[in-house]
């Protein structure tokens, strides 16, 4: 299968335009680079929030990602303005259907921001746990060789 140059475009710089219920149109922009620099810390409490929930956050449904966002208001707020190039008192003054969309909108052009730093936190952790279920004498992975075991019995 093929893509269009405009597919291509898409997945690369996944801005999206959106019109609010007050027909006025917002590009909702991905983070660029420098910018994700100035707003990790943050997005920091957010993205500890998906780690807490552990491995299943490839699951999340619409009603939790909402729940966590809501859980940092404030910061979540600063993320919205800054992909839409607003003060954050615009986005407090959105209708709540504006905001939801702005929000859901938000979440499927920078979610990859969130998932980078989210997969740096739990794969370390990921890491450890297997290292120390190796260590645990797990059945399925001897630690000695045949040749030790056998000098010991």
């Amino acid at each position: 299968m093929t893509t269009s140059p405009q597919e291509e475009l898409e997945i690369l710089i996944p801005d999206r335009d959106i019109t609010l219920t007050t027909g006025e149109t917002v590009t909702v922009r991905e983070f660029r680079f420098y910018e994700s620099l100035k707003l990790e810390p943050t997005a920091m409490p957010i993205i500890q929030s998906f780690a807490d929930i552990g491995e299943d956050w490839e699951t999340i449904d619409i009603n939790r990602l909402l729940s966590v966002f809501s859980s940092h208001a404030e910061e979540f707020t600063q993320l919205l303005a800054a992909s839409v190039n607003r003060e954050v008192d615009w986005v407090k003054g959105l209708s709540d259907k504006d905001g939801t969309i702005l929000s859901t909108t938000f979440w499927s052009v920078n979610q990859s921001f969130f998932v980078r730093r989210l997969l740096a936190l739990l794969v370390p952790k990921m890491r450890n746990r297997q290292a120390e279920n190796h260590s645990d004498g797990d059945p399925s992975s001897p630690h000695s060789s045949p040749t030790a075991m056998q000098k010991s019995s």
